[in-house]
């Protein structure tokens, strides 16, 4: 009798044995699960992370080029406004040179014809040459103001076509800045269900109870379906983003392609 006993003892002490062994493995099976979930949660948003970061280092690049542009762009708009403007300060004093020699050149034959008393057919053919003269200089103001009215009306295009440059290029900051609010909000949410998700594996793992379980395993299957979408649709952006861009950059010069 003694000797039963000690066997069915045995093999009690043995299943329990084995059922502790078998109560280590499915933890460290659930352990190496959690933490390879967790790797992986980890993993994803160190890879968000680090696209976070490229996207905002493109984004200064662009603002910085665009601005350096656009400064380019303006300094040539000066230095072109001031050579017509100095293009017409000499033109002007030029004419008034010539005329005030013109008129100087008048007044003195106009004295010598009197002091030696000519015929009035000299005093014709002199006013004949100072007509003559001051039609010519009349015809070099004009053509000097028509080249100056030309400049102008270049620098007034190169202008306008400056603004409507920076037009676009703010457009396209804008979009850049909306898309990047929207990728932020989108990081955000997935970053929180990152953490529901963690939150509801705890809660599965320390259930004490099959409906708490259940609960829990219900819970967490809708917050990975959930992360899922979000993820998918956080592509989908991207890729339509990437396309709009490409299409947008086909009439505007400024687009980054």
């Amino acid at each position: 009798m003694a000797e039963t006993e000690k066997r069915e003892n045995s093999v009690l002490f043995s299943l329990r044995e084995l059922q502790k062994i078998e109560e280590d493995r499915v933890t460290e099976e659930e352990d190496s699960t959690r933490a390879a979930e967790e790797a992986k949660i980890r993993a994803k948003m160190e890879a968000e992370r680090k696209e976070r970061e490229a996207e905002a280092a493109r984004v200064a690049a662009e603002q910085n080029a665009e601005s350096a542009r656009l400064g380019e762009i303006e300094r040539k708009q000066r230095e072109e406004r001031m050579r017509v403007n100095e293009a017409e300060a000499r033109a002007r004093a030029e004419a008034q040179g010539v005329i005030e020699q013109q008129r100087l050149q008048q007044e003195m034959e106009i004295r010598r014809v009197e002091a030696s008393k000519k015929r009035p057919t000299t005093l014709i053919a002199v006013a004949a040459t100072l007509v003559l003269l001051v039609g010519g200089l009349i015809f070099w103001v004009v053509q000097k103001n028509a080249e100056a009215e030309k400049k102008a009306k270049e620098t007034a295009l190169i202008e306008a076509q400056a603004k409507k440059d920076k037009a676009n290029a703010e457009d396209a900051l804008r979009i850049a800045a909306q898309a990047k609010a929207d990728a932020k909000k989108t990081r955000e949410q997935m970053a929180s269900l990152s953490k529901d998700m963690k939150a509801a594996q705890d809660a599965l793992d320390k259930a004490d109870s099959d409906a708490g379980r259940a609960n829990a395993r219900k819970r967490l299957a809708n917050l990975k379906s959930k992360y899922a979408r979000m993820e998918r649709a956080r592509i989908e952006r991207k890729k339509r983003e990437k396309f709009k861009l490409s299409d947008k950059c086909k009439n505007n010069p400024l687009c980054v392609k």
